[in-house]
């Protein structure tokens, strides 16, 4: 958006046309009206950003309109360099509407920025004192705002700084909540869908004693602030290296596992998620604090470069790693795992995974049997060294190559193929807690992509 400076000339033209409007709604529809406007100090009264207020007040407005089901008889937005105008026509008792409104501007946190007038169907403003409100507060003293106004008691480069910390402010805190309840909603569909060759959904708990559905719920709960953390580090990070990133990452990464532990009584629920969902996290603070684009293209980079020197060094130092199931198969057969699918950019997901689950969902197929696919397509390109661990390697190509032969035969395998699977894991003791993972990874990105990566 161009940036325009206005000057007073230019604002006392747009209020005599706002009033004009207004009259002009009430004589039309003889109804209440509804007038929003931002209180934006300085020349300068549009911006995206400014915009992207305006809209937040539109937002919340008609979600209070809606609950309370108030019919909204005309909506009409104008965005100009004056500003911009919401005019909303509702069918309500006017005490009513003053109230829902003045409430608004009194709890929203960007409350204060938001002018919302209330003309009663007789043409008359109503006042907040019709309503029993005190005077609005100052928005950096908390005094009475006309008392302040009136005197100029601040200067314009106060309130105009005041104004931008608290949009900004607002709108950073916004996307961390969006972005990490994206992360846990992904867990949760990952443990929800039914059913999973040897993995604990809600029909089982597959080859697991140790833990239950409900567990993995436990466990995504307790990881809500830690996934936030991540996404903080990721935009406070942005001008470091990728690598700097990373080792904060790692920090935050072992708190989130100690929540896991204790959420579950030291059972493993999600260990590999808290690495893959956090580099990921991490990765879109970054592209955030870069103004990058939000598409599984750029995340999944990101989390390549985020993740490969780490990956590099621990595969050039296997010997002097702590001998986990990990290591010991990269030393034994050159399987880089989860931290090998990382450092490349999640390839797996990106051109197996997320198209499958994609396109299943838009062929109407639902989130279970979209789930359930997507899982036996990861499983069969990606190496799950769970199913390795808990077996052997020879184990693991016999079921590669039973899961190829499934789906060369049959594109999007039914349920009932699928249950079968799950009773062959299960007598095996087989779960591929590795794609699993993956899985849970194409939920995040899907969700991401359908919030059109705002």
């Amino acid at each position: 958006m161009e940036i325009r400076k206005v000057q007073v000339t230019d604002m006392m033209a747009a209020r005599e046309a706002r009033a004009f409007r207004q009259q002009e709604l009430i004589r039309k529809y003889e109804k209440n009206v509804i007038c929003f406007t931002l209180n934006i100090a300085g020349p300068v009264k549009n911006s995206d950003l400014i915009q992207k207020t305006f809209e937040e007040g539109v937002t919340c407005i008609f979600n209070q309109l809606r609950v309370r089901g108030i019919a909204v008889l005309f909506f009409e937005k104008i965005h100009e360099a004056t500003g911009n105008e919401a005019f909303i026509v509702v069918d309500c008792d006017n005490i009513e509407i003053k109230c829902i409104m003045s409430e608004i501007e009194d709890t929203h946190p960007l409350g204060r920025l938001f002018d919302i007038d209330v003309l009663a169907h007789d043409g008359i403003k109503m006042e907040r004192g019709v309503v029993g409100l005190s005077e609005r507060r100052c928005l950096i003293c908390g005094g009475p705002v006309h008392r302040c106004s009136s005197r100029r008691v601040h200067p314009a480069e106060e309130l105009q700084k005041k104004t931008f910390q608290m949009m900004e402010e607002y709108f950073f805190d916004n996307f961390i909540e969006k972005i990490a309840s994206f992360a846990i909603k992904a867990l949760l569909y990952e443990v929800s869908v039914s059913p999973k060759p040897g993995l604990v959904d809600r029909f089982n708990n597959g080859s697991h004693h140790d833990m239950d559905f409900y567990s993995f719920v436990d466990s995504s709960v307790a990881l809500i602030p830690h996934f936030k953390s991540m996404i903080r580090i990721g935009i406070e990070t942005t001008m470091e290296t990728p690598e700097k990133t990373f080792r904060k990452l790692q920090y935050e990464g072992m708190n989130a596992e100690s929540a896991m532990f204790n959420e579950t009584q030291n059972v493993n629920t999600h260990k590999g998620a808290i690495f893959s969902i956090g580099i990921i996290c991490g990765a879109i603070g970054r592209l955030k604090g870069n103004g990058g684009k939000l598409t599984a293209e750029q995340i999944l980079g990101e989390c390549g470069a985020l993740s490969k020197t780490y990956a590099e060094f621990v595969f050039n130092h296997i010997e002097q790693q702590r001998p986990t199931a990990g290591c010991q198969l990269y030393k034994k057969y050159g399987i880089k795992g989860v931290r090998g699918e990382a450092a490349d950019g999640f390839p797996t997901v990106l051109n197996t995974g997320l198209p499958i689950l994609k396109k299943a969902l838009a062929e109407g197929y639902t989130k279970d049997e979209a789930g359930s696919i997507t899982l036996l397509y990861l499983l069969s390109e990606a190496v799950d060294t769970n199913i390795i661990a808990r077996s052997d390697y020879p184990t693991y190509i016999d079921v590669k190559k039973q899961l190829n032969e499934i789906l060369n035969k049959e594109k999007y395998p039914a349920a009932a193929i699928i249950r079968d699977l799950d009773h062959q894991f299960i007598s095996k003791n087989l779960s591929p807690g590795g794609a699993a993972d993956l899985l849970a990874i194409c939920w995040f990105l899907y969700f991401i992509e359908c919030d059109d990566g705002e």
